[in-house]
């Protein structure tokens, strides 16, 4: 299952769209004020080999549904920080593609590695599908973040394991960042990762808090897409 807390998958869907349109303008922004994009070599980004295929549950309420998605770590290898974008598509047992998987973008510290959420393009239920082929499409030296994790914890909570943190805005202005978090079992697989949207006043501080499932070993909280008011 791919969880939130206190939103519905599809609202948070829309919100994650908009927030990259408002990603797009400021590139576009910054292009303008002679800041070209500089791209990387994609070829340096390692996408993992435990991808894990599931179809589950996604979403919570009225926007609950089921669909067919890949869980994929990409390593960040390129020498920079970097904002990398993953696509592909699911494959039956003969290869053959069955569906596109929606594109997602995430930036990556140098030499660390993010998981990646693709989800089936229509946000269907796909039973021919028993793999994925993921590609990088492309590597970008990111945009500047006022936005950090800090104080990661882990701890046992009967049995689960829960990671908390604060997320501090050092900007002097409002803005909304996805904050994620994946849990890894004990061979670095990918259980589960679930987001958040939060609302972050000017130089302000909010903690969060994602609780994983059972195998769960490890689990990183890192940033999404944000957008300032």
């Amino acid at each position: 299952m791919i969880p939130h807390m206190n939103r519905g998958y599809a609202k948070a869907r829309k919100i994650c769209v908009a927030l990259g349109f408002a990603i797009w303008l400021a590139w576009l922004s910054a292009c303008s004020r002679g800041s070209a994009i500089q791209k990387l070599d994609k070829t340096k980004v390692d996408v993992n080999a435990n991808a894990q295929l599931r179809t589950d549950t996604i979403g919570t309420g009225r926007f609950t549904g089921r669909a067919t998605y890949v869980l994929v770590d990409a390593i960040n290898e390129t020498g920079h920080d970097a904002a990398i974008t993953l696509g592909g598509v699911l494959v039956d047992k003969a290869g053959v593609k069955v569906s596109d998987l929606r594109p997602e973008s995430l930036t990556i510290p140098k030499g660390d590695k993010r998981t990646f959420a693709l989800i089936d393009n229509e946000n269907a239920e796909r039973p021919a599908a028993v793999g994925a082929s993921v590609v990088v499409r492309s590597a970008i030296v990111p945009l500047p973040s006022s936005v950090e994790v800090t104080q990661q914890r882990t701890y046992d909570d009967f049995g689960k394991l829960v990671i908390d943190g604060w997320i501090q805005n050092k900007a002097h202005r409002a803005g909304k960042v996805i904050v994620l978090a994946t849990f890894y079992d004990a061979d670095e697989r990918p259980l589960k990762r679930p987001f958040t949207l939060l609302g972050l006043g000017a130089d302000a501080t909010r903690s969060v808090q994602f609780v994983g499932p059972p195998g769960a070993a490890r689990a990183v909280i890192y940033l999404g897409e944000q957008v300032w008011d």
